[in-house]
């Protein structure tokens, strides 16, 4: 975690070090600074369909349901061009 710190200081655009501590704040149930990390990779790269499945996972994971429905619908769109999602379609449900 203090890697990816580190790296963030130097280089905020750096999407691995965002994905790395997204994942980390997930594991230790701290949902909301994992939405925040996966919004920033978002915000780098708006169809990145991981970060985009992590993202719906953690808001299902924390109730967000109307936030997860949204996400699913991006990577239903995005499913269309990739098969990412096609492979990894049961990831998560809006409930």
């Amino acid at each position: 975690m203090q890697l990816d710190r580190r790296t963030l200081e130097m280089d905020s655009s750096f999407v691995p070090a965002h994905l790395s501590l997204g994942a980390v704040y997930e594991n230790q149930g701290l949902l909301q600074q994992a939405i925040d990390e996966y919004k920033k990779v978002i915000e780098l790269r708006p169809a990145d369909p991981a970060a985009l499945a992590a993202l719906g996972y953690v808001y299902a994971r924390s109730g967000q349901k109307d936030e997860t429905r949204k996400i699913l619908s991006q990577l239903t769109e995005i499913s269309k061009h990739t098969t990412f999602l096609r492979l990894n379609s049961r990831l998560f449900t809006p409930g």
